[in-house]
């Protein structure tokens, strides 16, 4: 398995999976799905070190990865038609899709706000990062992979 891709490719990825299955797909569903996708893996994935080498930052809206952000802000609200990076997601492991189909189909439905809400909630390492830690006070606040996966890890043993 590769040691990480790029947070574009992985948005990619799951964008090419909303033109599969012809669903909107916004960026607030991009911004999101990376970041949830990230925490799934980092979680469930025996030594992983994430999806990707990028940070997660707290923004006002919820986790950001700029880089993310940058590729697809061109599309405001409107539904994503088409990939950024111009190729490279059809190089991610299988165990990397795996995780990111199961995000994927899970939340690619939710509304914005609803996964704002999601990403927002008190127990949440965005709402750690920005309110406990006065990240709403700093530009470019980073939410450490540490605390993204001890929350996805006890999301997925309370589902267990």
């Amino acid at each position: 398995m590769p040691s990480f891709y790029s947070a574009v490719q992985i948005a990619d990825y799951l964008v090419e999976e909303s033109i599969r299955k012809e669903t909107s797909f916004t960026l607030f569903h991009v911004l999101k799905l990376v970041y949830i996708a990230h925490g799934v893996h980092l979680a469930a994935v025996d030594n992983s070190k994430g999806l990707f080498t990028e940070q997660v930052e707290a923004w006002k809206y919820g986790p950001v990865v700029p880089s993310v952000y940058y590729a697809f802000r061109h599309n405001g609200a409107k539904r994503i038609t088409k990939v950024e990076a111009k190729g490279g997601s059809e190089h991610i492991d299988k165990n990397s899709q795996r995780v990111l189909d199961a995000v994927f189909d899970k939340y690619h439905l939710y509304t914005g706000p609803r996964l704002v809400a999601l990403t927002h909630k008190e127990s949440t390492p965005w709402h750690r990062v920005w309110h406990e830690e006065n990240g709403a006070g700093q530009l470019h606040a980073i939410i450490p992979n540490d605390y993204i996966k001890e929350y996805y890890q006890e999301m997925l043993s309370q589902k267990a």
